[in-house]
């Protein structure tokens, strides 16, 4: 993350706290995906564990469908979230289809008032 340095000219944070965010998945305990986050310091030399950030969070079930650290079920798959910083579990729920890779478009996310229309992907 090019941490510390005020302007983490030789990493990717950015320089905000808000962009130099880490999410660590694994796959466990179970059906469960176990994620910790980590808020990685600008200007000091730390990496503090005890947080979460809820934007992150929802990417972390299409993460790990995609990866195959969790089955496809049909047009709907539920993903057991671990938060291993807190203990608090949730059940994320992304819409799928057999043998594909989630679409981000199609699942709505909390932090964004509507899913982004198809036409908007990589730009």
């Amino acid at each position: 993350m090019g941490s510390p340095d005020p302007m983490q000219i030789d990493g990717m944070g950015g320089t905000y706290s808000s962009t130099s965010k880490v999410m660590v998945i694994e796959p466990g305990p179970g059906d469960a995906v176990t994620y910790w986050f980590a808020q990685i310091g600008i200007d000091d030399r730390v990496v503090d564990w005890s947080g979460n950030c809820g934007n992150l969070t929802t990417a972390i079930a299409p993460f790990a469908i995609d990866e195959g650290l969790v089955p496809v079920h049909d047009d709907l798959t539920r993903v057991r979230l671990v938060n291993g910083n807190t203990g608090v579990e949730i059940c994320a729920e992304v819409h799928t289809l057999r043998d594909a890779p989630p679409h981000p478009a199609d699942s709505p996310s909390p932090a964004c008032p509507a899913p982004v229309p198809p036409s908007s992907h990589g730009t």
